[in-house]
């Protein structure tokens, strides 16, 4: 974030009580604050039962999130919270078409780090 002499920050919560912030006479260099979407997956590698996902941003990760794909695989959270690449051991060998659909079947989450006014949780299509 690029802040300027004149910047200013403040919680203006008595006036409207689901205010979060207000930042006046700045800008975001990186992510705009008010927006809700995710990290994003730019590459993939398998190695073997191993799934790497790499993400455009770093990656916070709550819980071990277990991914399920269309086609029914089951992918569970191995390493990489607090990177920009996540692990994941399938249990069964798979193929690209098995990452199909993509999404946390559990309760986990995994969302952007980088600083934003709402939780960014990422996106785990494969395109």
């Amino acid at each position: 974030m690029e802040v300027k002499a004149t910047a200013s920050i403040w919680h203006a919560g008595g006036y409207d009580a689901n205010q979060k912030l207000v930042i006046a006479n700045s800008s975001f260099d990186v992510v705009d604050p008010e927006s809700s979407e995710g990290p994003k997956i730019f590459k993939y590698e398998i190695h073997g039962k191993d799934l790497l996902l790499f993400f455009d941003e770093i990656i916070s990760v709550i819980k071990k999130p277990v991914l399920k794909s269309f086609s029914g695989k089951i992918f569970t959270y191995h390493s990489g919270a607090g990177s920009t690449t996540l692990r994941f051991t399938a249990n069964k060998d798979f193929s690209y078409n098995d990452l199909k659909g993509l999404i946390i079947a559990n309760d986990s989450h995994a969302f952007g780090s980088t600083a934003s006014l709402k939780e960014r949780e990422a996106s785990f299509e494969i395109l």
